[in-house]
């Protein structure tokens, strides 16, 4: 039986690491490493995680000054001994046959190197399952264009299982300085080198919405690198040369971009370097966005962005 490393970062998650731990432990898999990686908690965190290494030989606790969520789980995956790598956040939880079902893709066919599966969503309004159009079995380029679009499998880190072989050999890790996205741009740089991957649509993990993220919170710089994490996507998978996951990156692209103008206008300005930047891109993304599968509302606010783009200094 594959050990499988589970790497769950925690902040400030007292009310919701229990569960979580539990939901791990309770694995029908239980060949696992858990790693526990506080990130700077002021509340009962660390004393959580040290009681739960005292009751499971298989969990083992870091503790490092609060440097963010991308800083714990490389931390993380630094300190992994498993084949396979998992990465649950604190305040979700999973489905007692998760690791197994997505270790057994693995074990059916030897060129399958990423095993994903779906998930639902808890949000104020209660839970959804995002609607995930994809094929079962998928090929290299076919899995990184699926990462995008709105019925897209996503860019989360949580609802997939990685071979560590294919993160050590390529160096791979999420990049720090990147504070929204940064989980879809880790999964962009592993899709390059992967070979065939395969689709679950069973629900299999719990994601809880945090309405206080970086996500959904007041504009800022750190909000802002939404942007820079499209860019550097841009940049990696113009290895595949492929037209098909440019469009549908570039498309995904567009719609961040819109939704960031709104913000930077509020916030920064119709003449700040922010808004020079996301016109660059807007002016960058070719006319058959208005093709993609994204809603009237995208599209409508695209054809004014892209005209004004031309002019813009």
């Amino acid at each position: 039986m594959d050990l499988v490393t589970v790497i769950i970062p925690a902040y400030n998650a007292e009310r919701t690491l229990g569960r979580c731990l539990e939901s791990v432990k309770n694995q029908t898999h239980q060949n696992l490493e858990i790693l526990l990686i506080n990130d700077g908690s002021t509340d009962r965190t660390q004393t959580l995680c040290e009681e739960y290494v005292k009751r499971d030989a298989r969990i083992k606790a870091f503790a490092q000054e609060n440097k963010g969520v991308s800083a714990a789980r490389n931390l993380g995956i630094r300190e992994a001994s498993g084949e396979f790598v998992a990465f649950v956040d604190a305040d979700d939880y999973i489905e007692k046959d998760m690791i197994r079902l997505l270790c057994q893709i693995y074990q059916d066919n030897g060129q399958m190197d990423w095993a994903i599966c779906n998930c639902d969503i808890s949000m104020e309004q209660g839970y959804q399952t995002p609607e995930m159009r994809c094929e079962e079995y998928m090929t290299q380029v076919q899995a990184v264009c699926s990462l995008f679009g709105p019925k897209s499998i996503r860019g989360y880190l949580c609802n997939k299982l990685f071979r560590m072989d294919i993160i050590r050999k390529y160096g791979l890790s999420l990049d720090e300085t990147i504070h929204v996205c940064e989980d879809l741009l880790f999964c962009c740089q592993y899709g390059l080198h992967i070979r065939y991957a395969r689709y679950t649509e069973r629900k299999l993990y719990h994601y809880i919405m945090n309405l206080q993220g970086a996500t959904w919170g007041q504009y800022s710089q750190k909000r802002f690198t939404e942007f820079y994490a499209f860019e550097k996507m841009r940049d990696i998978v113009r290895e595949l040369d492929d037209r098909g996951v440019d469009d549908a990156l570039d498309g995904e692209y567009m719609t961040v971009c819109i939704r960031l103008v709104k913000k930077v206008l509020k916030n920064r300005g119709f003449c700040s370097e922010e808004m020079k930047e996301l016109m660059r891109g807007i002016r960058s993304v070719k006319w058959n966005f208005l093709c993609s599968d994204w809603g009237g509302k995208y599209k409508a606010c695209y054809v004014p962005l892209k005209i004004l783009s031309w002019f813009y200094f």
